[in-house]
């Protein structure tokens, strides 16, 4: 069986508007199952706003991994 095809760019998740002094300020989106759709932000440029995904994401990968396993 083919792996799955995601349909999903960074222009989904990407956001750039307007901030409280005119800039230009970047949002992520961040969407997880059960809770609110997030807006995370401002973000000075775009790739700061890369980087907070990333950090982000690491955050949730060491709590899954610190999650113990029971299925013994």
């Amino acid at each position: 069986m083919p792996p799955p095809q995601f349909a999903s760019s960074a222009a989904d998740y990407l956001f750039s508007g307007t901030g409280a002094f005119g800039e230009r300020v970047y949002y992520f989106s961040m969407k997880v199952t059960g809770m609110r759709d997030r807006l995370v932000g401002p973000y000075d440029s775009r790739s700061e706003a890369i980087k907070g995904i990333g950090l982000i994401l690491d955050g949730v990968i060491d709590g899954f991994l610190e999650c113990e396993n029971d299925d013994r």
